[in-house]
């Protein structure tokens, strides 16, 4: 997995420019008291890199390279902190155009979140209206799990469930739809809605 490094001047400035490059966004001007910790974004951009492959197309098996936009959704989601060292943001509306790569993205998102957050018995889910549409994102992180082994020998996957279950951290991640009629009783860590 990706190891925790000290930022360095030169990668902080670049950071600094990435938390910018989203449009109508600027997270700077409503700071208040929190804080951008530059080694926590870092770690969250590094963790695609160097833990997750593409799962389809012309890029299967090549490592995430994050484009600059999706630097700047990762790094302003996990390295803005609140002063109890929690995230500043509890929620993010990402609006992306189709065939941007919007769900491989999502589904590095909920690895990085079950591997890197050690939150014990934490629940992710990723829900969508349909189960054909709620299935992307698992069959994207299931695809990721086993091209990883770190991750692959940590968890189980459960292809009737759609899930992902990290035992030993009591970890849980699975996809829901709409359609399901008992959609009440979860203590939600992480929630991805398409």
């Amino acid at each position: 997995m990706a190891k925790k490094k000290k930022v360095k001047q030169g990668s902080s400035r670049s950071l600094d420019k990435i938390i910018q490059i989203i449009p109508g966004y600027d997270p700077v001007a409503t700071v208040e008291d929190c804080h951008f910790d530059y080694g926590t974004a870092q770690y969250a951009i590094d963790f695609f890199t160097e833990c997750i492959k593409h799962v389809k197309g012309a890029m299967a098996g090549k490592p995430f390279e994050l484009e600059p936009w999706q630097q700047a959704i990762i790094a302003n989601i996990f390295g803005w902190k609140r002063p109890d060292g929690t995230r500043r943001y509890r929620e993010a509306f990402v609006f992306v155009p189709r065939k941007n790569g919007k769900t491989t993205m999502v589904a590095g998102i909920v690895l990085l979140v079950m591997f890197t957050d050690h939150e014990p018995g934490a629940e992710i889910y990723s829900a969508a209206a349909d189960r054909e549409q709620a299935t992307l994102v698992y069959d994207q992180a299931k695809g990721m799990v086993f091209q990883e082994p770190e991750f692959n020998n940590r968890v189980r996957v459960y292809a009737t469930g759609k899930s992902i279950v990290y035992e030993e951290e009591g970890i849980s991640y699975k996809a829901i739809s709409a359609e399901a009629n008992t959609k009440h009783g979860y203590n939600t860590h992480l929630a991805i809605i398409d």
